[in-house]
């Protein structure tokens, strides 16, 4: 009897995980709908932590395409997703820590 409760224990915890992880994918993929095809400077700079002169270089360089609307600078999300990654260490982002890194 105890082999038994031991497997349904194991069973509901790999299904609890399996349901988490599936729910996480589907709210990631719901938030990249949301999103616009494209990102300026400001957008960049916030989710990658990368200043306005690295995306400017990277322009400069032509990994990366510029689009003029107006006065605003717009660059193509799926272009900067691939050369810019987002910055984590263990899964923890490290944007929570830039104030204590520019104090240092």
């Amino acid at each position: 009897m105890e082999i038994e409760e031991l497997f349904q224990e194991c069973v509901t915890l790999v299904a609890d995980r399996v349901t988490k992880e599936v729910l996480n994918r589907l709210a990631e993929a719901d938030e990249e709908k949301k999103e616009s095809e494209y990102m300026t400077n400001q957008q960049i700079e916030n989710e990658f932590y990368v200043s306005r002169y690295t995306v400017n270089r990277r322009y400069l360089e032509g990994r990366l395409s510029k689009i003029k609307d107006g006065g605003r600078v717009l660059f193509l999300r799926k272009e900067v997703k691939a050369l810019f990654k987002k910055r984590e260490v263990a899964k923890v982002d490290t944007r929570k820590f830039k104030k204590m890194r520019q104090a240092v």
